[in-house]
Order: structure tokens, then sequence, then C-alpha cells
């Protein structure tokens, strides 16, 4: 059974105070469309192979656009902070899938 956790970010005492929702549109839809192609390959492909192909071409490509953006236009540091953590969180977890050649570039770059 797959099941991909769906986060309530306006609601989760995680994220309370941080009022980064609808601050930038653009990233905010860059990450629903990571959080929908995850949710299609944790739905549809069943094969750890075959996942690892897919979060390459599907979602890798989307979490570096989204590094470049915030990158690019800079949030709040605060904001920004919890950004490249959580960037740096996902590209470390060790959930099965390799995130092979893509190289995440830093804010130093």
């Amino acid at each position: 059974m797959n099941q991909c956790p769906v986060i309530d970010y306006d609601t989760h005492p995680a994220f309370a105070g941080l009022a980064a929702r609808d601050q930038d549109r653009i990233a905010d839809d860059i990450i629903q469309e990571i959080e929908a192609a995850y949710a299609r390959l944790c739905d549809e492909i069943a094969t750890p192979e075959a996942r690892i192909a897919a979060f390459e071409r599907d979602i890798a490509p989307k979490i570096d656009a989204l590094l470049q953006h915030i990158l690019q236009n800079p949030p709040p540091v605060r904001i920004s902070t919890l950004y490249q953590q959580c960037l740096h969180e996902s590209a470390s977890e060790p959930s099965g899938l390799s995130h092979g050649s893509h190289a995440r570039p830093t804010a130093a770059q």
C-alpha cells in the first residue's frame, strides 16, 4: 500500500507563524506541481526502478526549478532558511529514491 502524506501547511503547527503561503505564487505553484507528481508516482508506479526513473524525469527538475526560483527571488531570510533546510533534508532523505546527477546549487554558488 502506497500512501503519500497530505500536509495542510496553513494549519500544521510546524509552519505556524511563518505566513509563507501566497507570498510567492510561483513557488507555491511549483510546490503544488511537485506534490501532484509525487502523488502520481506513489499511486501509479510499482517498481523501485520505475519510481526512480519517474522521480528523475518528473520531480527532480521541478525541485531544481524551485531552488533556482528561490535563489533568484529570495524570500525573507527566515523563510529562505526554511526552504533551504527543507530542500537539503528532502535531498538526503533515505526514501529509496536516488537523486542521481541533479546537483543542488547553494546560495553561495
